[in-house]
């Protein structure tokens, strides 16, 4: 499955497997040439790049002159922050009012590019399930647009007040790939906002297309033509708005806020699969997008640290270290990468004769109303045994074995490094495992070689585009390291899928998949 947004990396501190995969832009819709169309879309741009439309990742819905909805995965441990951390206020602005993301000849881009004081997402969302994947900014400054019309917020639909039925047509609108692939080359994302109608689905019959995993359907509402296919939200879109046009369009906005972009099928527009969007009319959603000063989610400042003596019997306590927000914390202690206790209150652990010859460390979960953020100690020394005690004339009692907790969850590889050198491409994954993780059995990976090639067609030579797929055998590095290596290959695209296996026998629940280029050398 797919996010359709920033790629979320997985959370080591938590140990939690990401099951979605990113959804990019609207497949199968239609350019938006007015946005007093949809006057409160708004578009999240990296403050790293210096063109005013350039870096946009993904959408949002304007709530009031300072405040955005997006989604929490926009936000939160993804590409553009760092592990188990919210993107820094400093790194993000908001582009309002246009519907352009390019400011070329002709086009007259317009609009207002914010600089973003805070962010928040909400506390109960799970990288893992993508339930409760909402989030809200705070802008530096009020919007200030000189065309009213062009800035208009949305309102947060209630259904209490009157219900949607499956069936009812709902638009989605976002800058995100329209090729519907998510791997595709930058021309398939448009400079200009594009939008569609999808129809709701139930939540009975989207949890048994996605089965068997399913979705969480208390926060999460599924739209998409199941019948037909073809339109669908994608990759870039996540976060921005699934609205419900009202009846009653005479005073602006004519449109109602049901759903944020969340995550879909690895390919946008699969028939099979509708698009899954965070419920904004869940009681915990709306509380949650609709309070008055959302809280800014904790940050660390300085990493936890672990005290004591690393040795069999002796107690152990971990410091959380220094943090903005004023969060409170949970501790979990860790063994390499084996969980040793559940995230917890209690910041201590009693070392025991089975952490003898390992190292143990800390992870630190910071929490408040905005959020929350991960951190993790310097493991200790390596654990030794307790002294042999002396010979005593009756025998003394034999501790207890202690009880080793469940390895639950499937591992997640995350690729690191990757290049290519002519027919050759190199790729170095990280596996990790989540919760009380028995460690990792092993990797699999397959490449998908796309290339030009000369094909015979009612006689005659003509170039084509072939397809071949090859096994690999990646080479194990460390526990939880490998590396990748696949040569001869064409020139043209490679699709490289990996899949990490545990030694409690769970797979990984979606593939990893990354996207090289072969190319052939320059001639001198």
């Amino acid at each position: 499955m797919r996010l359709k947004g920033a790629l979320s990396l997985i959370t080591a501190l938590l140990l939690c497997a990401v099951a979605a995969a990113p959804a990019g832009a609207i497949v199968g819709g239609q350019q938006i040439s007015n946005i007093a169309d949809f006057p409160y879309q708004a578009a999240l741009v990296l403050s790293s790049q210096p063109s005013m439309y350039a870096g946009q990742f993904c959408g949002a819905s304007i709530r009031d002159s300072t405040h955005v909805i997006t989604a929490a995965h926009c936000v939160y441990d993804n590409a553009h922050t760092d592990p188990g951390e919210v993107i820094r206020p400093s790194a993000l602005g908001v582009l309002v009012g246009t519907t352009w993301l390019s400011s070329t000849p002709g086009n007259l881009a317009g609009g207002e590019r914010i600089p973003v004081q805070s962010v928040s997402f909400d506390t109960n969302y799970d990288s893992g399930t993508l339930a409760n994947d909402a989030a809200v900014l705070t802008l530096s400054g009020a919007i200030q647009s000189s065309n009213a019309t062009r800035i208009v917020p949305i309102l947060p639909y209630d259904w209490a007040q009157v219900p949607v039925n499956p069936g009812t047509v709902a638009i989605v609108s976002g800058w995100g790939d329209t090729v519907g692939d998510g791997e595709a080359a930058d021309s398939s994302y448009p400079h200009r906002l594009q939008e569609v109608s999808v129809p709701l689905v139930d939540d009975a019959g989207c949890n048994q297309d996605y089965a068997p995993s399913g979705i969480v359907a208390p926060t999460m509402i599924c739209a998409g033509d199941t019948s037909a296919g073809g339109v669908d939200s994608c990759q870039g879109d996540s976060g921005g708005p699934l609205a419900l046009e009202q009846s009653d369009p005479a005073s602006p906005p004519a449109d109602a806020l049901i759903g944020i972009v969340s995550f879909g099928p690895v390919v946008c527009g699969d028939k099979r699969y509708p698009g899954v969007y965070t419920e904004v009319a869940n009681s915990q959603i709306y509380s949650y997008v609709t309070g008055a000063e959302p809280e800014a989610a904790p940050a660390n400042v300085t990493a936890p640290t672990i005290s004591g003596t690393a040795q069999s019997g002796q107690p152990l306590s971990c410091d959380p270290g220094q943090w903005t927000g004023s969060p409170s914390f949970a501790y979990q202690f860790v063994r390499g990468t084996t969980a040793l206790t559940g995230m917890t209150t209690t910041p201590s652990y009693v070392v025991t004769s089975s952490d003898v010859g390992g190292q143990i460390s800390c992870n630190v979960k910071g929490s408040n109303d905005g959020g929350y953020a991960l951190a993790a100690s310097v493991p200790t020394a390596t654990v030794q045994a307790a002294p042999q005690p002396q010979p005593q004339p009756q025998p003394q009692p034999q501790p207890q074995p202690q009880p080793q907790p469940q390895d639950v969850t499937a591992p997640v590889a995350r690729v690191t490094k990757a290049s290519c050198k002519d027919r050759k491409c190199t790729l170095e994954i990280t596996v990790s495992d989540a919760g009380f993780s028995k460690g990792i059995k092993g990797l699999t990976a397959t490449v998908l070689s796309t290339y030009t090639a000369t094909c015979t067609k009612k006689g005659k030579k003509v170039r084509c585009t072939k397809q071949r797929t090859k096994k690999l055998k990646p080479t194990q590095l460390s526990s939880s390291r490998y590396r990748v290596v696949a040569s001869n290959l064409p020139y043209g695209k490679q699709l490289f899928t990996m899949l990490a296996t545990d030694n409690a026998g769970h797979t990984q629940l979606l593939p990893t998949k990354k996207t090289l280029q072969t190319k052939k050398p320059a001639r001198r």
